[in-house]
C-alpha cells in the first residue's frame, strides 16, 4: 500500500504526538511520581564540629543523601543551635525537629533499663554491650522507650570507652580511690564512688575545668577524647585504666516521620547507611581513645596506670556485690537477668 507524501507526513505527525503523550503518561503515573519523590529532615545534635560523634553524624548525613540517589535529605544542626542534649529528645518526640543525637543515659527517665549502658564494670567492650540490647528483653526494653516517646532508635553512636582521670592523686590500686572528690554527670554514678570511698560534686561539662582548677573536684570520670577537646588535661595527670564503661550515644527519629517515608528507603537507611556509620564510629573511637591517652603522656607529660588483675577482679564483686544492687531495681527483672548470664556475673 503506497502513501502520498501528506500521508507519510501525517503519520510521522501521529507517531511522534503519540510517543509523546506515552511519555507523559509514565512519567505522571502515581507510582513514578512517588518513586521520585524526595524527603527532608533536620538532625539537631550538641557536638561541636570537631567532636567525633558530630563528624560521624555528618557522614550519617552524607551516606544518606548518597544511598538514597538524594531522595533523603538530612540537614544538621550541630553545637546545640537548635536544642540543647538536655532537650533534644523531647524535640524529636513532639515533632519540632525529624531526629537528633541523645545520651543513651537521658532516656533513663522513660525506660530505666537504659542506664545499663554507663554501669561501671558490667561490660568489657561495645560487642557485648550492645549484645544486651539484641536479647528478647533488651529488644523489648527499645520498644517500650520508642512507644512511650514516639520515637525510633535509628543508629547507635559510640562516646567512646570511659576510664578515671585524676589531678594530683595516681590511683594504681583500690586504696587510691578513697578520698578523691569525683565529678558526677548522673546519679547513677554515686553509688560507685560510694562504693569506693570517694565523695562526689554533681557538675555540668561546662563547669569541670573551673572545678579542677580550683579544687572543687580532683577527679573526672570520662572519655579520653574528652579531656583534650575540653582542655582538661592541662590540669590532669594521671590516667587509670582498665576502661570501666563504654558508654554511647543515639541517633532518634520522629517515629510518625519515619513511618511517612517510604519502605524502599527505610530499608536502604536501615541496610545500608546505619551499620555503616556504626562500625566506623566503634572503630574509631576504640582507636581514638588509645591515642588520646598516648597524646596525654606525650604532649602533656601525663602517666597512665592500670590497676593490676587482681584489683580489677576485686572493683568488679565491689560492682556486682554494691553498686549493681540500688541502680537495677527499677529494671524489669527479665532484662537484668538476660545481662547476668550475659557477662557471667554471680546472683
Amino acid at each position: 500500500m503506497k502513501f502520498t507524501e501528506n500521508q507519510k507526513r501525517g503519520l510521522a505527525f501521529f507517531s511522534v504526538s503519540l510517543i509523546a503523550w506515552i511519555g507523559l503518561a509514565v512519567f505522571s503515573a502515581p507510582g513514578t511520581a512517588a518513586a521520585a519523590e524526595s524527603f527532608k529532615a533536620r538532625y539537631s545534635y550538641h557536638w561541636f564540629p570537631t567532636h567525633h560523634l558530630a563528624v560521624y553524624s555528618e557522614k550519617f548525613a552524607q551516606a544518606c543523601k548518597e544511598e538514597t540517589k538524594g531522595r533523603l535529605e538530612v540537614t544538621t544542626y550541630p553545637s546545640g543551635q537548635l536544642y540543647s542534649a538536655r532537650d533534644a529528645i523531647a524535640a524529636v518526640s513532639q515533632g519540632s525537629v525529624e531526629m537528633a543525637g541523645c545520651i543513651a543515659l537521658t532516656l533513663a527517665s522513660a525506660v530505666p533499663e537504659f542506664g545499663a549502658d554507663t554501669l561501671m564494670m558490667l561490660f568489657d567492650n561495645y560487642e557485648q554491650q550492645r549484645k544486651a540490647w539484641q536479647t528478647e528483653p533488651g529488644r523489648a526494653a527499645v520498644a517500650r522507650v520508642e512507644q512511650k516517646l514516639g520515637v525510633k532508635i535509628l543508629c547507635r553512636l559510640p562516646n567512646g570507652p570511659a576510664c578515671l582521670f585524676t589531678t594530683e592523686k595516681k590511683v594504681q590500686d583500690l586504696e587510691g580511690f578513697k578520698g578523691l572528690k569525683a565529678r558526677q554527670l548522673s546519679v547513677s554514678e554515686k553509688p560507685y564512688w560510694d562504693a569506693l570511698g570517694a565523695s562526689t560534686v554533681s557538675m555540668g561539662t561546662e563547669q569541670v575545668y573551673t572545678g579542677l582548677q580550683q579544687g572543687m573536684i580532683n577527679a573526672v570520670w570520662t572519655v579520653p577524647s574528652a579531656i583534650k577537646a575540653y582542655s582538661w588535661w592541662d590540669i590532669l595527670k594521671f590516667a587509670t585504666l582498665p576502661y570501666t564503661a563504654y558508654p554511647d550515644s543515639l541517633l532518634v527519629v520522629n517515629a510518625k516521620w519515619w513511618d511517612s517515608l517510604p519502605q524502599e528507603i527505610k530499608n536502604i537507611v536501615l541496610k545500608n547507611v546505619v551499620p555503616r556509620i556504626e562500625k566506623e564510629s566503634t572503630d574509631f573511637v576504640v582507636d581514638d581513645a588509645k591515642a588520646g591517652l598516648d597524646e596525654f603522656a606525650k604532649q602533656k607529660g601525663g602517666t597512665v596506670v592500670r590497676l593490676s588483675p587482681q584489683d580489677v577482679k576485686a572493683l568488679k564483686e565491689v560492682c556486682v556485690d554494691r553498686v549493681y544492687p540500688p541502680l537495677v531495681t527499677k529494671y524489669d527483672p527479665a532484662f537484668w537477668n538476660a545481662i547476668v548470664a550475659q557477662q557471667g556475673l554471680k546472683k
